[in-house]
């Protein structure tokens, strides 16, 4: 009988089979949001994932963040494709963190189906690196939140979970506050540390000058042997001097 009768045949073609029926499944599959995990070592590398995930079918917006080597991507597109495009033009590792499907008009999440996820964005005016790890401490404690972004580009974050989107703003806002008052109780410290440091610098000069008076005074003013003798040398190139010698 032929090869393809032989259990080994058999096995190969059912392989095959299967694998073709599981991608034909995942290329019906439709994702409103996914959190991926790419190895990313500069921002070039982030820009370029940006650059692919954006001008794939149905993508409306995608979020990197290199220190967490995270991808945060959301629209209705098939993430299937989107990944194996990803691995194509890039050659990078990734791995699906999570993901959010789209079934008959409603969003499924694969690994949480009960509850509720969301994405939810927050302006912070003042985030910069100084802060980023204060807030990303503090966005991590809440309750419900899974992951989050950092844009300090645009200072803002993006922040993913089950919770209470009012309750997490309000306290957010009054983080956002206490680093309001910490940062404006720096900057009178150290303006008036600066004061401080302007006003011994003044004194300092002051005494300087002071001294060189008092010197001048005795060159002028000789009363002992020894004054007398260095007024001599002093009036000889002081400028006061009309007819003492000039050194060019």
């Amino acid at each position: 009988m032929g090869s393809w009768l032989k259990p080994q045949g058999i096995t190969t073609m059912m392989g095959r089979w299967l694998t073709k029926s599981r991608e034909n499944i995942l290329d019906n599959v439709i994702v409103t949001d996914a959190e991926l995990k790419i190895s990313m070592n500069f921002e070039d590398c982030a820009k370029k994932i940006r650059k692919v995930a954006c001008q794939f079918e149905g993508v409306k917006s995608c979020i990197t963040d290199v220190d967490d080597q995270k991808v945060l991507i959301s629209g209705e597109f098939n993430l299937h494709k989107l990944v194996k495009t990803l691995k194509k033009k890039t050659g990078k590792k990734i791995e699906i963190v999570m993901k959010n499907e789209k079934s008959n008009g409603t969003v499924q999440n694969e690994d949480k189906p009960e509850t509720s996820i969301m994405k939810v964005e927050f302006v912070i005016p003042f985030l910069c690196e100084k802060y980023e790890k204060s807030f990303g401490k503090f966005i991590s404690k809440c309750t419900g939140v899974e992951t989050y972004v950092m844009d300090l580009e645009n200072k803002k974050v993006v922040v993913i979970g089950n919770f209470d989107k009012d309750e997490f703003s309000r306290k957010l806002n009054k983080k956002m506050q206490q680093k309001i008052k910490k940062a404006e109780k720096e900057r009178q410290e150290w303006e008036s540390e600066m004061m401080l440091k302007e006003a011994e610098e003044e004194k300092r000069v002051a005494e300087i000058y002071e001294e060189i008076d008092k010197d001048r005074n005795v060159y002028l003013n000789p009363v002992t042997d020894y004054e007398k003798e260095m007024a001599k040398h002093y009036n000889m190139f002081s400028d006061e001097n009309p007819n003492g010698c000039s050194i060019s």
